[in-house]
């Protein structure tokens, strides 16, 4: 994730300046000339420690550099992606899909051609996670916008990161019923369904959850309501963050407003607008418990 951080890139300099000065001063060989004009080496300007051997001396400097370099590195990864969960949580927690999208714009640069080369994953989960910001900003044509266009990465073909295909995927199926397209939602569901056929163990949980969810997702746009209502009941029992109950929420308000059951629709349009945020659902879970 460190690739796309603005701010890490001035890190990774200020790291690159301080390795080089402290390689310098403490483990650099230097020649020194003692009394009687002998050249003898010694680790840094300092000449804290002699050496016997001066190439022995230079590749020691050499790999003790790298080494330094590595460690800088590790920190240097640890502290983004530290930044980049406390992004995430701002969204899928705090449910502030508007300071989610502010802070996008603040701290994430586009990748180069080169770094997308080396870092495509952490580059599809950071794409994935800004379609669902803007999706729950109720800016729905961007979000597919954004899934349609990383699609095509090579990313998704291989079977290691099928949790990133599975995800795009349920992403663009829920995008989709939400447009009330329900023709393309479908035709990305047959390519979930090819995808049980050869994925039987890694992310088969998460495959078979992404199928569930667009198969009620579009029964509840097709009518049958009953048999959505019991999926979406399940499903807010189990949902691990706020941003996905507060969806679940805004859905069972949607299909109880259909049934005609005004005090469960009520219900849930109460609870979405005291936990909501400043996600569109809740926005408008307000907004139309002001003219119920």
């Amino acid at each position: 994730m460190h690739y796309y951080f603005k701010k890490s890139g001035i890190l990774l300099y200020v790291f690159s300046v301080i390795i080089a000065i402290l390689s310098l001063i403490f483990f650099y060989p230097v020649p020194y000339s003692d009394s009687f004009g002998d050249i003898q080496y010694f680790y840094g300007f300092i000449g804290y420690l002699p050496i016997k051997n001066p190439v022995s001396g230079f590749v020691n400097w050499i790999m003790i550099t790298v080494l330094m370099g590595v460690i800088a590195a590790v920190i240097l990864r640890i502290i983004c992606v530290k930044k980049c969960k406390q992004i995430i949580s701002i969204l899928y927690n705090d449910c502030d899909a508007k300071l989610f999208l502010s802070m996008h714009y603040e701290l994430i640069r586009i990748p180069s051609k080169w770094s997308l080369k080396y870092a495509q994953p952490d580059y599809v989960l950071l794409m994935l996670n800004y379609s669902v910001a803007l999706f729950v900003n109720g800016e729905v044509e961007r979000a597919i916008s954004v899934c349609e266009e990383i699609k095509h990465m090579k990313v998704f073909t291989k079977p290691r990161y099928y949790n990133l295909t599975f995800t795009l995927y349920g992403s663009l199926i829920r995008y989709y019923c939400e447009n009330a397209n329900i023709g393309k939602a479908k035709e990305y569901i047959l390519t979930l369904k090819r995808y049980s056929e050869v994925e039987q163990r890694r992310f088969q949980d998460l495959l078979v959850r992404n199928l569930l969810d667009a198969e009620f997702l579009v029964l509840s746009l097709e009518d049958d309501d009953q048999s959505a209502l019991s999926y979406y009941k399940i499903s807010l029992e189990i949902a691990t963050s706020n941003y996905e109950r507060n969806k679940l929420h805004s859905k069972l308000s949607e299909i109880y407003a259909k049934l005609g059951d005004q005090e469960n629709q009520v219900k849930h349009l109460k609870i979405l607008a005291e936990n909501g945020n400043s996600l569109h659902c809740a926005i408008k879970a307000r907004e139309k418990l002001d003219t119920l």
